[in-house]
């Protein structure tokens, strides 16, 4: 009698038995791999009404009875994923990479003009916010005077966000119509000549009430953004008038808006420079050069 190899006599068992167990194996391994992706791949792929529920509450907190809730607005909120100043550290000694240097100085240059913009370009960030490993965004903060006005702007890789309260009032202080425009059509590059234009774009009501929000989007999504200009978020928030502008440069390609929560994590260095505070946790990252050699880079190519 014939004897049949061992192998070819268990080839129904490893069918049976050993292919779904690697099946089983490779879904367990996306499942994990999921787990360790940003909030924003959970809050731009079809969120739950619990996850988006749980993000609006905490902006909520944070910022007062704006409606988070709204399609767009959730996304942009997304890509800001914003945190209390009570969140924040103080820099210190810290070193921020020469790459966010030069990159926040040409975004001060594409988004602002005037003495506005000089003004920015001399703050240098005051605290910081990493993740840890977190699915959130890191952000940095900038705090300044310009004029009557007390700011603050956080930046992160897709998004710089100013808050912005009158240095003679308080932060819920509703702004009128012809207030908000004339500090756009004075501070930002916006395409409009005049306030009444920019109160037209924005259908701005007489007076900013608490939670209001308004814009100029001219896309119905904020991920097929072309042009910042076309695309600009504002509010009345408990913290102060908020504007959200995005870093989107004019004739960009129109097919996705990539973020990146890790941004900061590959460029803040504890003072000697070299060694990375809060190295991403599941991201090599490729910048041993540390803050002692910038890049040659001078400009940023549009996102």
């Amino acid at each position: 009698m014939k004897k049949t190899p061992l192998l070819r006599r268990w080839n129904p068992f490893l069918q049976t038995a050993f292919i779904p167990l690697i099946l089983v194996n490779f879904v367990l391994c996306i499942t994990m791999h999921a787990a360790d992706d940003s909030l924003a791949d959970t809050l731009f792929n079809d969120p739950s009404p619990a996850t988006m529920r749980q993000a609006v509450q905490k902006w909520q907190a944070q910022f007062g009875p704006v409606d988070f809730g709204e399609n767009e607005m959730f996304y942009c909120m997304a890509y800001l994923h914003p945190q209390p100043k009570s969140a924040f550290k103080p820099l210190g000694d810290l070193k921020v990479a020469k790459r966010i240097q030069l990159d926040w100085g040409t975004w001060v240059g594409e988004f602002f003009k005037g003495r506005f913009a000089d003004a920015v370009m001399e703050w240098r960030p005051s605290s910081y916010y990493l993740n840890q490993g977190r699915p959130e965004a890191s952000l940095l903060l900038y705090e300044g005077i310009f004029d009557r006005y007390a700011l603050t702007i956080a930046e992160n890789y897709n998004v710089v966000f100013l808050t912005i309260v009158p240095t003679n009032g308080t932060p819920a202080t509703g702004f009128t119509s012809r207030e908000i425009a004339t500090l756009m059509t004075n501070w930002l590059n916006v395409k409009y000549e005049s306030a009444d234009e920019a109160i037209r774009e924005f259908s701005l009501p007489n007076v900013l009430t608490l939670g209001q929000v308004f814009t100029n989007k001219k896309y119905p999504q904020v991920g097929r953004i072309r042009s910042w200009q076309d695309y600009i978020v504002g509010f009345q928030s408990s913290e102060g008038l908020c504007l959200m502008i995005f870093k989107a440069q004019a004739k960009r390609a129109s097919g996705s808006f990539p973020y990146d929560y890790n941004w900061l994590n590959k460029w803040l260095y504890k003072s000697d420079g070299y060694t990375l505070l809060d190295p991403p946790r599941n991201e090599k990252v490729n910048n041993p050069a540390g803050v002692g050699r910038p890049p040659k880079r001078q400009t940023i190519e549009p996102r």
